[in-house]
């Protein structure tokens, strides 16, 4: 969302994944900081498949009852990634380290996209609170899906983007 309200990059159409144009106040993001901080000392030193299973857990996810076989398989194919650049990321892609750009969702020139899963309350609630901000956006519920929603809907989350699209 920063690159596409900059004038000087030109985006045709944004898809916006279960994301958040910032939390409100400093000692928020700070806290949001250390807590995606703490998970990123987690991936670094303990064993890979029981942080995984910890973080994977938290109620975000969806992995509720009934959902243990798919969560064992996500388990064991993000237990193939390297714990070291999966704690860089999660840093990196930290809320807490995206500055306050609710009222950035005004200038938004382009069609957006604004997807999140229908078992992911907290992102669903985010997103309405955009769409309300950015009225011409289209909000995509994602069937079947928590947060995750590439990874638990890729393609019902392709038809939906491919029909955002035109394509």
């Amino acid at each position: 969302m920063r690159i596409a309200v900059r004038k000087r990059v030109r985006v045709e159409s944004l898809a916006l994944l279960a994301t958040s144009p910032g939390l409100r106040g400093a000692s928020v993001r700070s806290a949001r900081r250390e807590r995606d901080a703490s998970w990123a000392r987690q991936f670094n030193y303990d064993p890979i498949r029981q942080v995984l299973r910890a973080w994977y857990n938290q109620p975000i996810f969806g992995f509720g009852p009934g959902k243990e076989e798919a969560l064992e398989a996500l388990i064991a194919r993000r237990a193939q990634n390297r714990p070291f650049e999966m704690a860089r990321y999660i840093e990196a892609m930290s809320p807490g380290t995206v500055p306050h750009q609710w009222e950035r969702l005004k200038r938004l020139t382009v069609p957006v996209a604004l997807c999140y899963g229908r078992r992911d309350r907290t992102y669903r609630r985010i997103m309405l609170k955009m769409h309300a901000l950015q009225p011409s956006s289209q909000v995509l519920a994602i069937s079947g899906a928590a947060h995750a929603i590439h990874i638990e809907r890729p393609r019902v989350l392709g038809r939906h983007l491919r029909a955002f699209q035109g394509i």
